[in-house]
């Protein structure tokens, strides 16, 4: 005779579903938004060497002229 799965089992099989297919949506935002982050860290670091590039040209005369002077 077939074992036929109680209606517990059911129950267990139908909430591991749910809960694995909860943490595979979480894996998926959390890697979405990982993504999204590692994208705005890259824009903030070329803003901040933009930044550094024209900070240095802005003070190069200065240096120059007091390098220049006796």
């Amino acid at each position: 005779m077939r074992d036929i799965p109680a209606e517990s089992d059911i129950e267990l099989d139908d909430r591991e579903r749910l809960l694995i297919e909860a943490v595979v949506t979480l894996a998926r935002t959390l890697r979405d938004e990982r993504d999204r982050l590692a994208e705005r860290l890259r824009e903030v670091e070329y803003e901040l060497q933009t930044l550094t590039i024209r900070l240095e040209r802005r003070s190069e005369p200065a240096e120059l002229s007091a390098a220049e002077t006796p």
